[in-house]
């Protein structure tokens, strides 16, 4: 189940954005989440996105696209990397990393993973995880 999914230095976001399924103290009804005993978070059964034309509400989704991408093929050394986007109204982040973060819960561990590339190379990857309730680095 997603909990968060952030981008930064993608698209129109040259800061870190997280789109986020936790719920708040604002959520009255059970009905709304499903809580999670061992990490002790109410993540949303659904959500919606909503916002002004052309305010990057696709780049979310091609933020999910480029992670997609980016696992599903083993590139040769040297291979570029798709969907490197950054932020274009800035000098400094052109060649700056895109990075994206998810964290979701399957069967009540968190993990948490992270990945920051270019269009030549990924400078960082991590993987956590929480199976006692307190985060570890996988790798």
């Amino acid at each position: 189940m997603l909990v968060n999914f952030s981008i930064e230095n993608f698209g129109p976001y040259r800061d870190e954005m997280t789109f986020s399924m936790e719920a708040t103290h604002l959520s009255d009804s059970t009905e709304a989440y499903v809580k999670f005993n061992r990490s002790n978070r109410k993540i949303l059964k659904c959500a919606t996105l909503f916002g002004a034309n052309a305010s990057g509400k696709s780049y979310l989704f091609d933020a999910i696209g480029a992670l997609q991408s980016i696992l599903s093929e083993i590139r040769p050394k040297g291979m570029s990397v798709p969907a490197y986007i950054p932020f274009r109204l800035s000098r400094e982040t052109l060649a700056s990393p895109s990075t994206i973060r998810i964290e979701v819960i399957k069967e009540e561990i968190l993990y948490r993973y992270s990945i920051s590339y270019t269009s030549q190379r990924i400078t960082e990857e991590s993987l956590y995880h929480s199976p006692k309730g307190r985060m570890v680095p996988y790798f």
